[in-house]
């Protein structure tokens, strides 16, 4: 996904254990852990984590993400499903970014639904 819009893939790593009584076992990690953004600056990646996801409070144990234009204003939003909460939906609020044009093909809304599948795996 480019949540930029600058052409370079950005990545979005969706976190969170499977066990929800891990931290009695691992003291190194938690069932909540927060999710991760890495920004791609021409082949080279940023961690924006905490400056990005300062909306996502607080952490939830996530099992999937969905990288779409969720209020078509040429940016991506996320929207993450977590494992035993209500799901998480972060809106991507950079202002003046990039380039982008709008379309409401039937081609896109196919596009949207496999992209859809794709990233539930």
């Amino acid at each position: 996904m480019d949540l930029d819009n600058d052409g370079d893939k950005d990545l979005f790593v969706c976190n969170g254990h499977t066990d929800p009584l891990v931290s009695s076992w691992a003291f190194t990690t938690a069932w909540k852990v927060p999710n991760t953004v890495f920004l791609n600056d021409n082949r080279k990646f940023f961690d924006i984590s905490k400056r990005a996801l300062e909306q996502e409070k607080p952490a939830e144990s996530g099992r999937g993400m969905i990288a779409e234009d969720l209020d078509n204003n040429g940016s991506i939003d996320i929207a993450i499903l977590n494992s035993k909460a209500p799901p998480t939906i972060l809106k991507n609020e950079t202002i003046g970014i990039g380039n982008w044009f709008g379309s409401s093909s039937s081609e896109d809304a196919a596009l949207a639904t496999q992209r859809e599948r794709v990233s539930a795996l």
